[in-house]
């Protein structure tokens, strides 16, 4: 049985230049037996409580990978220092990236190290909570790794479109927009840049609709637990897997793991456009659709009225009598 699993896998996995793969439980602990490095993104403080025996931890999770001018993807050279720090080789032992259950941060690290080259990566997408409901071992074992010195030489552009791009195929009328974020922002009705909106024509699939949401048997909180694969292809199936597909959030996170989705549901041409609607919304030169405009006069009362609050309680200070 064990074999069979291992001979599955070898079709689960990516090889060099595919996409990273979505593993369940089951195909994580094969993963495991087999010598897969595990990645986990969560807190210290979550990690030191109990992790996947001797994986290593990337606390900064999204922000490792992710450059803080331009809050794009780092450039290779910086990317290999993080990856080399973790002490792992893009063409080594397989990687599996994990975290909590229904966080996106692990399908954008695994787009990451994909994106600079790693050879076989994959997804735990339920992560910690799977892997304990399953009685696999677990360790507050802190792992440290031996350096590695990795050197990304090639990256794989075709995982990625950038605005000049995105503009140019608009015009042709060939891509398919999906915009991941909450259908608030979509709508306009929550901003995270001058403009709130979206792209025009594009439509709004949001990565909360990926995961499970509604209350167990049990009335508890939602499991966030990844939809069933044919409930994920109900959800796209208004688009043509044939077609070039562009995605898109607020700033990278919720895309990736779209874009990771849509590739496992059998997507040929998925690319992300990472500057989102980040970079979008400040050009006020480009067409978007339901827009709203950031209030800069009212921030500036709220502001205007916290700094007198401020004040108010300076004083009180200064005047209190001093134990």
């Amino acid at each position: 049985m064990r074999r069979l699993a291992f001979v599955l896998l070898v079709f689960v996995l990516p090889a060099h230049g595919r996409e990273p793969a979505i593993v369940d439980a089951r195909q994580a602990h094969a993963l495991f037996d087999r010598g897969a490095v595990f990645v986990d993104v969560r807190k210290a403080n979550a990690y030191d409580a109990g992790h996947v025996p001797r994986a290593r931890s990337l606390v900064a999770g999204y922000a490792a990978f992710t450059d803080r001018a331009t809050d794009n993807l780092l450039a290779p050279a910086a990317a290999a220092e993080t990856i080399s720090a973790l002490g792992v080789a893009l063409d080594g032992a397989p990687l599996v990236v994990y975290g909590a259950r229904g966080s996106s941060t692990p399908y954008y690290v695994a787009f990451a190290l994909a994106y600079y080259g790693a050879r076989d990566v994959a997804v735990f997408a339920d992560g910690i909570e799977a892997w304990n409901a399953a009685a696999l071992p677990v360790s507050t074992e802190v792992a440290t790794p031996e350096r590695t010195a990795v050197k990304i030489r090639d990256v794989r552009d075709e995982m990625l479109i950038d605005l000049r791009q995105l503009q140019a195929r608009r015009r042709k009328h060939d891509v398919q927009l999906v915009d991941a974020r909450s259908p608030a922002e979509f709508r306009g009705e929550s901003r995270g840049g001058w403009r709130g909106g979206h792209l025009p024509g594009a439509v709004n699939i949001p990565f909360q609709s990926l995961r499970e949401t509604e209350p167990d048997a049990d009335a508890k909180t939602a499991s966030l637990a990844l939809r069933p694969r044919a409930q994920l292809e109900a959800l796209f199936a208004g688009l043509d897997p044939r077609k070039e597909t562009v995605v898109y959030c607020q700033s990278g996170g919720r895309s990736a793991a779209t874009y990771v989705v849509l590739r496992d549901l059998g997507f040929r041409n998925v690319r992300m456009y990472d500057g989102s609607w980040r970079e979008y919304s400040n050009r006020l030169d480009l067409p978007a659709e339901d827009v709203t405009y950031f209030d800069a006069d009212g921030a500036a009362d709220e502001i205007d009225k916290l700094k007198a609050r401020i004040e108010a309680l300076e004083k009180r200070l200064d005047t209190a009598p001093k134990s």
